[in-house]
């Protein structure tokens, strides 16, 4: 038998070789795959929604609501053709997304004031606003949804500018309004100055709770400056909110009946709980006034217990539209109790929940490449189902 050349048998070795390294690379992705994005998928059921709208109804007039009530007005706001200006920790400022050419879309930039103090620099609500040009908008014709996206206030920009450029890509299209808050919302550094109880208790309410108060009316507001736009779809409002915000955006399901669907990723209800446990600044706020004034950890959480109880979405549950909803969180959350992530689940109608098994931080890793963006994928295609 005539045996094989070597060019042959060499030929075969790297076609062997390659075989090999394919077949490793793709186990690899597999494990990699399944290990940045394992998740408990709980689909939305109808059926036990139902159940729990008929044992939380006589929740749903809860006085505490009046909280978020505000006087509607005309909005007359400013649009700038310069985007503002924003800085992190590190100098300099962040690169910004903007709409490519040929996109379809304009890039506005909007600002008018609150009516509440929301920690922001002049009171004001900034709006990086993705405008969709389409043909007949003049006429009224092929209006198209919008999309509000409120950041983690005053912190991580990556969230809500990669999930900005994902909605972009949305079909049918939708136009995005971008919240920019620069500032923190909640004022953790001037709790932890406090000389007296009284000041305690006072930074408690005017600066931290009113300010999430102040946080849903700004949601409120923006969709006020939306029904202006000749372009928006009224009916079809929604919106994303992460961390944060994710209480400001489970208030507005809540309490704002034109919104018409919204994503709440790593959030929870019972906020005088997640206030009480959290670390990073709250945990530092917490230990300093914990110190100065000898309050046990029980009696600083009774005293968050009876400022906070109003922000509660245990207190409105049945209110919000769970067929509407995508509730995303942390199954090993180290800032968000999971019994505070099931109460915030069961007062939302027990909509579809996706739960990354990851602490708080490092479940925003399938929102990246390295998590094959996983995440972002699902939001995408949950928008697309809803704003049909």
């Amino acid at each position: 038998m005539e045996r094989p050349g070597l060019l042959a048998m060499n030929i075969s070795s790297i076609q062997k070789q390659f075989r090999q390294r394919l077949i490793y690379t793709g186990c690899l992705a597999s494990m990699l795959l399944s290990a940045c994005t394992a998740s408990i998928h709980t689909p939305y059921n109808s059926r036990a929604s139902a159940l729990i709208a008929q044992s939380t109804s006589s929740l749903q007039t809860h006085s505490a609501g009046a909280l978020f009530d505000y006087e509607k007005q005309r909005i007359d706001f400013d649009n700038h053709d310069a985007p503002y200006k924003k800085h992190t920790k590190r100098k300099g400022p962040v690169p910004l997304f903007t709409a490519s050419a040929g996109s379809g879309y304009q890039l506005k930039y909007i600002q008018f004031p609150a009516l509440r103090d929301n920690g922001q620099k002049d009171k004001l609500i900034r709006i990086r606003y993705y405008k969709y040009n389409r043909k007949n908008q003049d006429r009224g014709k092929n209006k198209t949804p919008l999309i509000i996206i409120v950041p983690i206030y005053g912190s991580y920009v990556y969230p809500s500018e990669v999930m900005t450029k994902q909605l972009l890509g949305l079909q049918p299209r939708a136009n995005v309004a971008l919240l920019e808050y620069h500032q923190n919302l909640l004022d953790f550094e001037s709790l932890a100055t406090a000389q007296t109880e009284a000041d305690v208790l006072n930074i408690f309410t005017k600066r931290i709770r009113d300010r999430i108060v102040a946080g849903v009316i700004d949601v409120r507001q923006v969709i006020d400056w939306a029904e202006q736009q000749t372009e928006i779809d009224p009916g079809r409002i929604a919106l994303v909110t992460f961390s944060m915000s994710a209480l400001v955006g489970t208030l507005a399901a809540f309490h704002e009946p034109r919104l018409t669907a919204g994503v709440i990723v790593m959030g929870a209800a019972q906020p005088y709980d997640v206030l009480s446990v959290c670390q990073g600044r709250p945990g530092i706020a917490r230990a300093t006034v914990q110190e100065r004034f000898g309050w046990t950890q029980e009696q600083y959480r009774e005293h968050m217990f009876r400022i906070f109880r109003p922000l509660d979405p245990v207190i409105y549950a049945g209110m919000a539209n769970p067929a509407r909803i995508l509730m995303i969180d942390a199954e090993l959350d180290d800032c968000m109790p999971k019994q505070s992530r099931d109460a915030l689940w069961e007062s939302l109608g027990r909509p579809e929940r996706i739960s990354y098994r990851y602490s708080h931080k490092k479940a925003f890793l399938p929102m990246t490449p390295l998590g094959f963006n996983v995440m972002r994928h699902k939001i995408h295609d949950f928008m697309e189902k809803v704003l049909q």
